[in-house]
């Protein structure tokens, strides 16, 4: 089996949840950061959690408190009531999803999607990410510091380019595949 080419993943920098910055008042996983990337030619990371009634969110945390005026559990929440909560910044953001998003991104820049590990949710997470991503022409992948869930897309949806992400002394590392492994 012919593997596409993974060179896409190397040959520009990634802005890690997007262009934001806290003094500027753009938010991270925020669309105006992600509006600054594609603006500068520049990858974009992003991350992802399930929402109550299952939708991947793009999102940190797994608490609303950092980055909202809100408080609790991300996951205790439905998509509607996500999309309404403001970010912190100046901007006017709001929790996007991730179909939401991929809409603005358009391929116009390699996209690195962080699937956050959420226990027994992973598979539910899993199916909603490869919802999102169906018809969506750009460079792409997923990764995660969970080997459950880029071995799920191995099995699931092998066409998706996805990868193990792992750390030593606070350093980020990932090795990503296509097809099977």
């Amino acid at each position: 089996m012919k593997h596409k080419s993974l060179d896409w993943l190397t040959q520009s920098p990634f802005a890690h949840r997007g262009l934001h910055h806290g003094t500027r008042g753009i938010a991270e996983n925020s669309l105006t950061a992600f509006r600054g990337a594609i603006k500068q030619k520049i990858g974009i990371e992003l991350d992802v959690r399930l929402s109550v009634d299952g939708e991947a969110m793009v999102f940190h945390d797994e608490m609303l408190d950092r980055l909202t005026a809100q408080t609790g559990p991300m996951a205790a929440q439905t998509a509607q009531a996500l999309g309404a909560i403001r970010l912190f910044g100046d901007a006017d953001d709001h929790i996007p999803s991730l179909t939401t998003a991929l809409s603005i991104i358009r391929g116009q820049v390699p996209v690195l999607v962080e699937m956050k590990d959420v226990g027994d949710q992973n598979f539910r997470l899993c199916v909603a990410v490869r919802r999102a991503l169906e018809g969506y022409g750009g460079p792409i992948a997923i990764m995660s510091f969970n080997p459950d869930i880029p071995a799920w897309f191995a099995k699931s949806a092998p066409q998706i380019t996805r990868g193990l992400v792992t750390t030593e002394h606070g350093k980020g590392y990932g090795v990503f595949g296509t097809g099977k492994l």
